[in-house]
């Protein structure tokens, strides 16, 4: 029964049909290795049908065409019964190619991202900064998002890093893509913007805003830094 509810989990996931509430077991399911890598089987199964769809209708189309009665014995009915059935192969898949074309790129932003770490960014910081980046190690976004507020500016420049990742956690992406473009603007730091620029990548992601996100992907990529591999994945995975 489990495994029935996992299968349909993992279904639902693929098509993009999943509820709210699924959304939330799924994504704890994820950090189950077994759960993780029978998504990641599926995926690959429904990448490869993908990619020989294409030459399979080919070869139906070509095979149904050889099959068509033409001798002088075969009825007309009968001929017109083999054309039929080749349209509907070929209805059927133009069907299939239109619906896997479609399917949103934010299918992929759980497997492509994970939330900055909570980690200390400066010796001896205040009761008001442990208790923000306690809020959000806890995950408890919304109330870190209180904290974070108030505490990223041009002075302090790494909270806007984690005031990002909490918009991404609360679904307010476009709150993310603005703040992560902020820090992006005003970043001194290289390592902090290779961060910045991969965490709106994740917004984008997660917004389908699929031109702006292959733009900063090949950026990414062209920069050859810390996030280069992931990004040529996420951009051969979406183009």
């Amino acid at each position: 029964m489990q495994e029935e509810k996992h299968r349909a989990l993992i279904d639902k996931y693929l098509t993009d049909t999943l509820t709210e509430g699924e959304k939330k077991d799924f994504i704890l399911l994820m950090e189950n290795p077994e759960f993780k890598e029978a998504v990641l089987h599926e995926k690959h199964i429904v990448a490869a049908l993908k990619a020989k769809e294409k030459a399979k209708l080919k070869a139906n189309l070509k095979s149904f065409s050889s099959r068509i009665p033409t001798t002088p014995q075969q009825t007309s009915n009968t001929k017109r019964l083999w054309m039929a059935a080749a349209s509907v192969i070929l209805i059927v898949s133009i069907g299939y190619f239109i619906y896997m074309n479609n399917q949103p790129i934010s299918n992929q932003f759980i497997n492509y991202y994970e939330p900055y770490p909570a980690v200390t960014i400066q010796r001896g910081e205040g009761e008001k900064i442990s208790k923000a980046l306690q809020l959000y190690s806890e995950e408890k976004y919304q109330e870190a998002v209180d904290e974070l507020t108030s505490l990223a500016s041009p002075d302090q420049q790494a909270y806007y890093l984690y005031l990002g990742n909490c918009y991404l956690q609360l679904d307010e992406t476009q709150k993310a893509i603005t703040t992560f473009e902020k820090l992006i603007e005003i970043s001194n730091d290289s390592i902090l913007t290779q961060h910045s620029q991969w965490y709106l990548a994740m917004a984008h992601l997660k917004a389908n805003q699929s031109e702006p996100l292959k733009i900063l992907l090949r950026n990414i990529i062209n920069q050859n830094g810390m996030y280069s591999e992931l990004a040529h994945n996420l951009l051969k995975e979406i183009d």
